[in-house]
C-alpha cells in the first residue's frame, strides 16, 4: 500500500510495480483503467484548459518511458494520471482471485 501524493497515481503505481528484490517481491506490470480512477469535480476540465502543475511534467518525464496508454486515452486522462496534486488517496494490490 501506498499514499498517493506528490508523485501522482502512476508514480506510485510505478514503485510498486518495481518490487523489491531484497525481500522477495517480484516486480509487475499493471493495467489501470483511467475510467474507473476517481477525479475531482472540475479536475478533467482543468486538464483540458490547460491548467496543469509544473509538477506533472516532472512526473511524465521521470516515468514516461515505463508508461503506455491505449489510444483512447485522451490527453487529459493521460495528464491527470500524471499530476502531482492529490486528495491523498491510496494504492493497495492484491492477489489475483483474491480481490
Amino acid at each position: 500500500m501506498t499514499d498517493i501524493t506528490g508523485f501522482g497515481l502512476l508514480g506510485h503505481a510505478r514503485e510498486m510495480a518495481l518490487g523489491n528484490s531484497e525481500r522477495g517481491i517480484e516486480a509487475v506490470s499493471l493495467e489501470i483503467d483511467h475510467s474507473a480512477v476517481g477525479y475531482l469535480p472540475g479536475a478533467f476540465d482543468a486538464a483540458r484548459d490547460r491548467f496543469l502543475p509544473g509538477g506533472l511534467k516532472n512526473n511524465r518525464d521521470f516515468m514516461g518511458d515505463c508508461v503506455g496508454f491505449a489510444a483512447s486515452v485522451s490527453q487529459e486522462y493521460r495528464d491527470l494520471l500524471f499530476d502531482p496534486q492529490t486528495s491523498g488517496g491510496l494504492v493497495d494490490r492484491c492477489l489475483t482471485g483474491i480481490c
